[in-house]
C-alpha cells in the first residue's frame, strides 16, 4: 500500500499539543490574546474530576473585542496515581462542527495567564468543538493535573469536559471494529491539515495468527486521512516533530490498510495503531485489526465483499495499488467433473478494478526478467456489472488459486466476489484441443515432438489430453504421431487432422480423452454467455 511520506511538525505550530513521551513539557503557545472569562451557572472554584466521568459546563459568549477567553477561575483538577498508564481530557462540545472551544492543561498547579506570560503544559487549540489530549510515558506524571477551557465561540454554548486515567489507550477485540473520533486538523503554511487523535489503538497478536490485517475507514469515503503503525511500543513523536513508527499507512479517499505476516509479525505482540486526520473537519472512523485477515477463503455458495485503496495523485502513471486482502480458492472446492464460476462486480457504481489470479502462489509485486513488476497469470476487468469467469476442475489439482483485486483509479474501489459450483461447458473428458498440441501450451513445435517421444519411450505419463497428442487422429498414441509433427513442420505443411488450426472437440469417436487443455482454456477465462 502506498505510505504517507508527510512529517508531522509540532515543535514549529503555536495551536499544536503532543501526545507523546518524546512531547516537550512546555509545547506550544495560545493561538490568540487570552482574557479571563467565566461559566454560566457555574461557581465552582475547582472541580475535581472521577475518571471517566463527564462534567457538563456552559460558556457564556465572547467579550466585545475579545479573541478569547480562558476559565482561570473555574477549572478542573484530577490526582493520577502512580503507576498510571496514561490520561485522556476530552472535551466536547454540544454542537462540535460549530463551537469553538480548546482547553490548557498544567500539571501541579492551575493553569495561569499573568502579565509575565502564560503557564500551562499544554495548550490544546484547534478547530472546531472537539478536543482530545492523552499522555502516556514520560509525559505524564502522578500528581495533579489542572485543565481550563478556552472559548472562542462568539455566542458561548455548551460543553462536557471528561478526564480518563488508562483513557489514551484502546484495547482492539479481534475481528471488531473500534469507532474513532479525531478533532480538526490545521493546515500549515507549508503542509496540508494534520491531527493526531488523543486515543491509540492496540491489539496483542494472538499466539496463532500467521497474518493481521489492519484497517482504516472513514464513515465518510472519499476524504483523507491516515494512521501509524508501531510495534511493541507506542507511536511516538521524535523532538524533531516526526512520527516514530514502523510503517504509515494513507487511507486517502477514506481507506487504507497494511497486512503484517512473515517477518514482520511475531506472536503475542502488541500492536499500536495510531490515527491521522488529514482535513479541517472533524473525522469519524473505525479501526478494525483482524488476526489471519490477509488471506480469505472463498468456498463454493459464498460471496465476500471488500475494498482496496486509491492511487496516491503522486504516483506515477500506471501505477496498481493491490488489496491488501487475497482470496484463495483451494483444492477440490468442487468435484472433478464440475466447474467452479467466479462472479465479480465493482460495487456502488465505482470505476473499473482488476482482478488478477494466479496458480499456487500469491499475486505479488516482484521480478520479472529482472525488472520490477507484478507477478501474476492472467488479469480480468470488474466493472459495475457482474462478470462471470470459468475455473477449469484440473486447476485446482493440488494447488490453491489466489485472487488478488487491483486498483489503477484515484478513488476507493469496491468489490464483490461470489463463487458457484455449477456444470462444465464441455462434458467431461471431452475438454475442447489443439490436434499435435502434446504439451497443451497453446502452440504447434517441435516441443510437441519431443514431449510425444518422451511419454512413449522415457516416463509414460499420461498427458492432460491424451487427444492432443493423436497428431494423425488413428484412436491410439504412437511413434507415427511425433513423424506427422515433423512432416508437419519440416516437409509436407500439411496440418494434423482437425481439431488442429483451431480449438474444438475430437470428431472421431475413440477410447482418447481430453480432460484439460490449457492452450485452448485458460485456468480461468470469461464464462461462456
Amino acid at each position: 500500500m502506498a505510505t504517507f511520506r508527510g512529517i508531522l511538525q509540532l515543535a514549529g505550530m503555536t495551536c499544536m499539543a503532543a501526545w507523546a513521551t518524546a512531547a516537550s513539557s512546555a509545547l506550544g503557545e495560545p493561538c490568540a490574546p487570552l482574557s479571563p472569562g467565566v461559566f454560566v451557572h457555574r461557581t465552582k472554584d475547582l472541580t475535581h474530576l472521577a475518571s471517566g466521568t463527564p462534567v457538563e459546563a456552559e460558556v457564556g459568549p465572547l467579550a466585545p473585542g475579545a479573541q478569547a477567553q480562558i476559565m482561570l477561575d473555574s477549572q478542573f483538577a484530577i490526582d493520577v496515581p502512580a503507576g498510571a498508564e496514561s490520561l485522556l481530557f476530552v472535551l466536547k462540545a454540544r454542537d462540535a462542527q460549530e463551537d469553538n472551544f480548546d482547553f490548557a492543561v498544567r500539571f501541579g498547579a492551575p493553569v495561569a495567564v499573568t502579565a509575565d506570560g502564560s503557564f500551562a503544559d499544554y495548550w490544546v487549540m484547534f478547530p472546531t468543538g472537539y478536543e482530545e489530549l492523552g499522555l502516556w510515558g514520560d509525559s505524564l506524571a502522578a500528581g495533579r493535573w489542572y485543565a481550563a477551557v478556552i472559548t472562542r465561540s462568539p455566542t458561548g454554548g455548551k460543553l462536557t469536559f471528561e478526564a480518563t486515567i488508562g483513557g489514551a489507550f484502546v484495547d482492539v477485540k479481534p475481528d471488531a471494529r473500534a469507532s474513532v473520533f479525531v478533532g480538526a486538523g490545521i493546515a500549515a503554511a507549508t503542509a496540508p491539515a494534520r491531527r493526531l487523535d488523543g486515543q491509540q489503538y492496540r491489539l496483542r497478536t494472538p499466539a496463532d495468527a500467521l497474518s493481521l490485517l489492519i484497517e482504516l475507514r472513514t464513515a465518510e469515503l472519499g476524504r483523507d486521512a491516515c494512521f501509524a503503525l508501531r510495534v511493541g511500543y507506542p507511536v511516538g513523536i521524535a523532538p524533531g516533530g516526526a512520527l516514530v513508527a514502523n510503517r504509515q499507512i494513507d487511507a486517502g479517499g477514506g481507506y487504507g490498510s497494511v497486512c503484517l505476516e512473515g517477518a514482520t509479525l511475531a506472536p503475542d505482540q502488541v500492536v499500536y495503531v495510531w490515527v491521522i486526520n488529514a482535513a479541517e473537519t472533524l473525522l469519524s472512523a473505525d479501526v478494525a485489526v483482524t488476526p489471519d485477515g490477509c488471506t480469505r477463503p472463498l468456498d463454493p455458495s459464498t460471496s465476500v465483499q471488500g475494498l482496496v485503496s486509491q492511487v496516491p495523485p503522486e504516483a506515477p502513471e500506471g501505477t496498481v495499488v493491490l488489496a491488501d486482502v487475497r482470496h484463495v480458492i483451494s483444492p477440490y472446492s468442487a468435484a472433478p467433473t464440475m466447474c467452479l464460476y467466479l462472479e465479480g462486480l465493482v460495487l456502488d457504481g465505482g470505476e473499473p478494478l482488476s482482478m488478477f489470479v494466479r496458480r499456487g502462489a500469491p499475486v505479488a509485486f516482484g521480478l520479472k526478467n529482472g525488472v520490477p513488476a507484478l507477478i501474476f497469470d492472467a488479469e480480468f476487468a470488474l466493472a459495475a456489472e457482474p462478470e462471470r469467469f470459468l475455473i477449469k476442475p484440473r486447476c485446482l489439482d493440488g494447488s490453491d488459486l489466489y485472487i488478488a483485486v487491483g486498483n489503477r483509479g484515484p478513488a476507493v474501489g469496491a468489490y464483490e466476489l461470489r463463487l458457484a459450483s455449477s456444470a462444465c461447458p464441455f462434458p467431461y473428458g471431452l475438454h475442447p484441443f489443439r490436434r499435435g498440441d502434446a504439451n497443451v501450451d497453446g502452440k504447434q513445435d517441435i516441443a510437441d515432438v519431443v514431449h510425444t517421444l518422451a511419454y512413449l519411450f522415457r516416463d509414460g505419463t499420461p498427458s492432460p489430453c491424451m487427444d492432443a497428442m493423436d497428431s494423425d487422429d488413428n484412436g491410439k498414441v504412437d511413434i507415427a504421431d511425433p513423424i506427422v509433427l515433423l512432416q508437419y513442420f519440416f516437409s509436407t505443411h500439411r496440418p494434423p487432422p482437425a481439431p488442429s488450426t483451431t480449438c474444438g472437440p475430437d470428431p472421431t469417436a475413440d477410447s482418447l480423452t481430453c480432460e484439460d487443455c490449457h492452450g485452448c482454456i485458460p485456468c480461468v477465462s470469461p464464462a461462456p454467455r
